[in-house]
């Protein structure tokens, strides 16, 4: 995430905000005693708001890429709107959120956890009274970008893991 080239894209005028994410999410499900699917997805994108004019205008984006665009198109609808309104008084924040976990699952190749949830997946069916199980695997991984033109730069990571 190129943060910086997030911050150059801010407007100097009036007030305007980003948030930008990326997400990646990671799947393995099972049935019975087999892997049904395994399934990675990575998404990202972000939305500004502006403030110049009497309302807020927003637009949202995937590509970074789009991101000064995004701006123009975001201040063009707040500047369409009849009216000067002003945001005064904003509390700054500046606060970075790192995960740190003992053992980073993105580390682990999706071989290795499709073969742990196989060994739990035996594990369960080796009991004679279970005819069937349906398992699943999930972790989810995102980065949360949130900044403002007042000053406010907050990055936070978040994890979500279960099986």
């Amino acid at each position: 995430m190129d943060i910086n080239g997030f911050k150059r894209a801010l407007l100097s005028e009036g007030f305007c905000d980003l948030r930008y994410q990326n997400f990646s999410e990671t799947t393995i499900k099972g049935s019975k005693r087999k892997i049904d699917t395994v399934a990675v997805n990575n998404k990202s994108g972000g939305n500004v708001r502006v403030l110049t004019g009497g309302g807020f205008g927003t637009f949202c984006f995937n590509d970074p890429k789009d991101i000064n665009y995004a701006m123009q198109e975001a201040k063009l609808a707040s500047d369409m709107i009849e009216g000067k309104r002003l945001i005064e008084n904003i509390e700054i924040n500046i606060d970075h959120v790192k995960v740190t976990p003992k053992m980073d699952p993105r580390e682990v190749s999706i071989e290795q956890k499709k073969e742990m949830l196989s060994t739990y997946i035996e594990m369960i069916m080796d009991d004679e009274g279970i005819a069937n199980l349906e398992t699943e695997y999930y972790e989810q991984f995102t980065d949360t970008l949130i900044i403002n033109n007042r000053g406010t730069e907050v990055l936070q990571e978040e994890t979500n893991l279960w099986c």
